[in-house]
């Protein structure tokens, strides 16, 4: 390919790919008016789908030991193993920063978490606890069966957060730790729907 740079007189040859990312779908912002359909088309020549942290299962526990294991050499510290209580953290949470976000839990734990194994006791999650209400026996209860029609997760979640909300009168905040989200979850969660 030829360019011709802007204000430039002559061609200049070049070889390049361009490698771009969006956590939009282009193909309604198209539709939306709010992307040029012809750039999409030409970007679109190799698509790769990435899917969100949160969607990624017992990945993130390699993930994390792979960033533990180079945090540590950055801040020259001991590396620890993670705790069953410190992978239900990591599972349990909805990382709305993805990797990013990660990275600097596992980052902020390294420098401020004290202990012989990494528990990353500033998230919510986990296992419940006699303080915490144990809320997931009754759910759970030993009899529950799921409907033959089946059972909407995501619409359960959604109810959950609603009913948190209404019991702390709108405030996303009181209700977020109801729950033992980040308030950002309940925003990720009310903003997709």
């Amino acid at each position: 390919k030829r360019i011709r740079r802007l204000g430039g007189n002559k061609e200049i040859d070049v070889d390049v790919r361009i490698i771009a990312a969006s956590n939009r779908d282009l193909g309604q912002a198209v539709a939306d008016g709010q992307f040029r359909d012809d750039l999409r088309h030409r970007l679109s020549l190799f698509r790769l789908a990435i899917p969100p942290l949160r969607e990624r299962g017992r990945d993130i526990l390699k993930l994390a030991e792979h960033l533990l294991k180079n945090l540590c050499r950055r801040h020259q510290s001991a590396p620890k193993p993670i705790s069953a209580e410190g992978r239900a953290r990591l599972l349990g949470y909805a990382w709305p920063g993805n990797v990013r976000e990660l990275s600097h839990e596992l980052e902020r734990t390294i420098v401020f978490e004290e202990g012989d194994e990494w528990a990353f006791a500033a998230l919510p999650g986990g296992t419940v606890t006699e303080e915490s209400g144990g809320v997931t026996d009754e759910l759970l209860q030993a009899g529950f069966e799921f409907p033959q029609e089946g059972f909407s997760l995501d619409g359960t979640i959604d109810e959950i957060i609603r009913r948190a909300i209404d019991q702390a009168e709108g405030n996303v905040s009181a209700a977020a730790r109801l729950l033992g989200v980040p308030r950002d979850y309940i925003r990720y969660r009310q903003k997709d729907r």
